[in-house]
């Protein structure tokens, strides 16, 4: 393999029309002998500086001799230098399989190593192999071909038109995507996610929710009240917080019991623990596998997350949430179909308002309208398909029953209402 390094660091350096693909095509790990030569001419060329064989020499132990005999080696055909960094990153790959498989060997044979690290490196063994495979550049003609083919992915269907065919007509609860649900702490992200998980369960659907705060015994409730005796289609995990445990249980129920949807609440409290030096890296990973269990699952994920907004630079209605509150993690923000807010103006005193009657009810969000008290407004805030109206959709907070349609019929005793 040393001739496949030596012609492909022959090529930066003596080649310089292929310098800069060479150095974004490969990296420090696709070499062996000639790694901190890689390094220094990556670094110099990062700095402004044009490097040759006397600003490299020293590295990897070669001198300013040893790397102008290497000229010639050099490739100059583009079609040999992109095979040849096809093999070095294939080699790379092999290399790292191997590392992962003696590690997973050991971890295996150790009985106190937890599940979840071994489900970790067997992840890492099956990205790597799936990060090698030969993508095909397509003509926009051959993509909408292709599209034309394409099977519609299946929307989860609530029963409820202004649901459905409103606020998520074009995404938020279609199998493969991930639906991040924002509020400020209080407002309903967690009623709005029962909400859903109950209608879906009332259809059929079966579902599999992340306890992460909170009992789960008052989540059995609320899906109980929205669900009844349907509510045994959404199982309930209150004992899992690492990322790799929750991937496994999706997996498991998957297999066992059948999956529609996943919701997990809620995703601050959710770590990839003890495999990550900064959160910000712990939140990487924890997106890329809420991807993965969208898509190879095949299901919809529902993530409630929780938004701080300042009252100091916002108020009344501009305390509504919107995408750029979602701060804490870019990544997320990125791979989501849709993110959803939940707005409750109840929750925000400068909202409620007192008519000459002695009514209580909250100002509405355009001049001169007015709603009642225990009004929630729900609405898109993000889509990857389709567009976004803005419009709000209106339910009602009831207490200990949680949110329902302002139509919907309802007696006090549903409140209190329980199976046991």
């Amino acid at each position: 393999m040393n001739y496949v390094e030596q012609a492909v660091i022959a090529t930066m350096i003596h080649s310089p029309d292929h310098r800069q693909m060479l150095l974004d095509a490969l990296t420090p790990d696709d070499f062996t002998l000639f790694r901190d030569m890689f390094v220094k001419a990556k670094l110099q060329h990062d700095q402004g500086t044009f490097f040759t064989s006397e600003t490299l020499s020293g590295s990897s132990g070669f001198t300013r001799n040893d790397i102008d005999i290497l000229a010639g080696e050099a490739l100059y055909d583009m079609g040999d230098i992109e095979s040849y960094v096809r093999i070095l990153n294939e080699e790379n790959t092999r290399r790292s399989i191997r590392e992962n498989t003696t590690i997973l060997s050991r971890m295996v044979s150790n009985s106190d190593a937890p599940l979840s690290d071994i489900s970790g490196i067997l992840r890492k063994i099956e990205d790597r192999i799936n990060a090698t495979d030969d993508s095909i550049a397509l003509t926009p003609s051959e993509i909408f071909r292709r599209e034309s083919k394409k099977v519609r992915k299946e929307q989860l269907l609530t029963g409820i038109d202004k649901v459905d065919y409103g606020l998520y007509k074009d995404v938020g609860l279609y199998r493969g995507d991930i639906n991040v649900i924002l509020a400020d702490s209080g407002h309903g992200k967690t009623q709005w996610s029962q909400f859903l998980a109950g209608r879906l369960a009332r259809k059929g659907y079966k579902g599999l929710w992340f306890q992460m705060e909170d009992y789960d015994v008052n989540t059995a409730l609320a899906l109980y009240k929205h669900a009844k005796d349907a509510c045994d289609n959404v199982r309930i995990v209150d004992s899992v917080d690492d990322i790799e445990d929750i991937r496994r249980q999706c997996f498991s129920q998957k297999h066992n019991h059948e999956l529609d949807f996943v919701v997990i609440d809620y995703i601050q409290e959710v770590y990839a623990q003890g495999r990550y030096d900064s959160r910000t890296l712990e939140i990487n990973e924890i997106t890329k596998v809420l991807k993965n269990i969208a898509k190879m699952l095949n299901v919809v994920v529902l993530v409630p997350s929780q938004v701080t907004i300042s009252s100091y630079n916002r108020s009344g209605w501009q305390l509504e949430p919107k995408y750029s509150d979602a701060q804490w993690a870019q990544v997320i923000k990125n791979v989501a179909h849709c993110m959803t807010s939940v707005f409750r103006p109840n929750m925000v005193e400068s909202l409620i308002t007192t008519n000459s009657l002695g009514d209580v009810k909250v100002k509405g969000f355009a001049n001169d309208t007015y709603y009642p008290y225990n009004s929630v407004f729900v609405k898109l805030v993000k889509s990857r398909r389709g567009e976004i109206t803005h419009d709000r959709l209106m339910v009602e907070h009831r207490g200990e029953y949680g949110l329902a349609l302002p139509e919907e019929k309802w007696n006090q005793h549903q409140s209190g209402d329980k199976p046991f």
